[in-house]
């Protein structure tokens, strides 16, 4: 297995009230900023959010107006429901709301929008050629979702929950066979 490079920040709780043993709710903008302060001064480069994130991405753009200098990458997942129009138009959107110049990764967030939704893989890809989106992918959560995810010869990584104690034996498989196809892994 591949040795890990590098560390990615989630953002889900900059945006709305996350998480299972959360107590406090949602941070606030300055707690928020100092975190992200912290994860840059730390050498972390990259965020990963989502537009079902709440305010994350808004957040995330106000630290980079303020922060010029601290640009971080930023790797998105997109919701594919009635809201949804275009994903030149989302993705032109959410560089702009961000405050970047490009999307590091943009992902599905779920395996059934993937599925269901090949035009705009091929949009994807089209995106990622002309420079808008430098990676693009699939976020799963069953070993069923990841073994067929890796099956594309299209998508550049796979996002996927892993826990060593309870999963290694057909997930590890899984990723070294994603590893042999150039698919990279976030864990």
């Amino acid at each position: 297995m591949q040795a890990i490079n590098n560390v990615i920040l989630g953002t889900a709780q900059l945006g709305s009230h996350y998480g299972i043993n959360n107590t406090t709710g949602k941070p606030s903008d300055l707690d928020s900023f100092d975190i992200l302060q912290t994860a840059y001064n730390h050498n972390v480069r990259i965020l990963d959010t989502a537009q079902a994130y709440g305010d994350a991405q808004a957040l995330i753009g106000r630290f980079h107006i303020q922060n010029p200098d601290k640009k971080f990458l930023i790797n998105t997942k997109m919701t594919i429901n009635s809201t949804f129009s275009e994903l030149t138009e989302w993705v032109e959107d959410t560089i702009h709301l961000l405050h970047v110049d490009q999307l590091n990764s943009c992902m599905f967030h779920s395996y059934s929008d993937y599925i269901n939704n090949p035009n705009i893989v091929k949009e994807l890809v089209k995106l990622k050629e002309c420079g808008l989106v430098r990676h693009w992918g699939v976020s799963v959560y069953m070993n069923e979702e990841f073994e067929d995810v890796t099956k594309s010869a299209e998508v550049d990584f796979i996002q996927i929950p892993f826990n060593v104690f309870d999963n290694y034996t057909l997930r590890g498989n899984l990723i070294e066979e994603a590893n042999k196809k150039n698919i990279k892994i976030h864990i």
